[in-house]
């Protein structure tokens, strides 16, 4: 199943790259709405994440104007992709 796939069955927004081998999903809905500025809300879903095994570049490290987005990679091979995406 591709990346875009497994993020349009999860109802997860994405902004296809046009060059290269990454995509942004919206990963905003996941934010703890309630807690700290949007960039800290990012820091804290980032940190979730990654203490769930998933790594995924932010918006903040990309100088990106609306937090909650992240950057997925798809240069790496299926099986691990796969498991990210499901996590």
């Amino acid at each position: 199943m591709s990346c875009t796939k497994i993020l349009r069955a999860h109802g997860i927004s994405y902004q296809p790259s046009n060059a290269g081998f990454f995509l942004w999903a919206d990963l905003s809905p996941y934010m703890l709405s309630s807690d700290g500025t949007p960039l800290e809300q990012e820091q804290a879903l980032n940190k979730r994440l990654f203490d769930g095994g998933l790594h995924l570049a932010t918006s903040e490290a990309f100088q990106g104007e609306d937090h909650g987005w992240f950057r997925i990679s798809f240069s790496v091979d299926e099986n691990p992709l796969h498991l990210g995406l499901t996590r």
